[in-house]
Parts: structure tokens; C-alpha cells; sequence
């Protein structure tokens, strides 16, 4: 099984969109694609659970059937970040590995997408290189195209 880890030098530039069409793209060729998001910002309510808006429409479009919390187990939101400022915050490696090896049975290939720049998620242990690293994931760096310096 390969992973490929979608992330990016800046918010908003195309990280959700790459996901949805490498996942479509694959499945397409007839391989058996999950897709996950590790750390996720933008909560909305599933059911009694809580989940990411950008992981829930992706695992929709695809056919990707799974629990919004093992879609994507840690959401980056006030509570969480209070609680790593405060240093009272419990680790979460073992939550997202937990949560991605669920998602990852079964499929060829795992499409993971990345949470706003490479950077963000350091508060709490989870940038992008040391989810790629825990991962075992390739990553694949998406830049916001704005000019020639880009």
C-alpha cells in the first residue's frame, strides 16, 4: 500500500482539489483508493460526531465510507490548541495512525491531505513533515501559483 501525503507552502492553494482528482484519477485505473486527512480545521457536526468539512465532501465524492473521526481523527480547534498552550494536551500520534490504518485496509493506495501550510499543526506535534514521517507517506508539495517567483 503507497500514501501520498497532499500538502502545501500556503493556505488555500489547491490541496483539497489534488486530493479529489488523484483519488478519482485512481480509482478510474481500478485501484482501490482511500482517502484521509489527518489534521483537520474546519469542524462540522456529522450525526453526534465531528468531523471535517473538506475530509467529509472529498469521502463523499469518492464513495469513501468511514466514520467522520477516523476520516479525520485530531481537529485543530480552540480546545485543542488551549490545551497545548496550556501543556496539558495528550499525544496524538497514536490517534491519527490508529485512525489511518482503519482507512488504509484494504486500499493500494491512500490520498492524505495536508492542513493549511507545512507548518501548521507544530503546536501540536503534527506539522507536515512529522505526519508524512508517520505516515510512511511521499508527500507532494502544491505551491499557489503567483507569478514567476512562484
Amino acid at each position: 500500500m503507497k500514501t501520498l501525503y497532499i500538502v502545501s507552502t500556503s493556505a488555500y492553494a489547491g490541496k483539497s482539489l489534488a486530493s479529489l482528482a488523484l483519488d478519482l484519477h485512481l480509482q478510474a485505473k481500478g485501484l482501490q483508493v482511500g482517502y484521509f486527512k489527518p489534521v483537520g480545521n474546519l469542524p462540522q457536526r456529522v450525526g453526534e460526531h465531528l468531523g471535517d468539512e473538506d475530509a467529509a465532501f472529498i469521502a463523499e465524492q469518492v464513495g469513501a465510507a468511514a466514520a467522520p473521526e477516523e476520516l479525520c481523527p485530531v481537529l485543530l480547534d480552540e480546545r485543542l490548541i488551549a490545551q497545548a498552550c496550556a501543556g496539558t494536551l495528550a499525544p496524538l500520534a497514536e490517534k491519527v495512525s490508529a485512525a489511518f490504518r482503519h482507512i488504509a485496509k484494504g486500499k493500494d493506495v491512500v490520498v492524505a491531505g495536508g492542513l493549511g501550510d507545512l507548518a501548521r499543526g507544530g503546536l501540536i506535534n503534527l506539522a507536515a513533515p512529522a505526519v508524512a514521517g508517520l505516515l510512511g507517506a511521499k508527500a507532494l508539495i502544491i505551491t499557489r501559483y503567483e507569478g514567476d517567483s512562484s
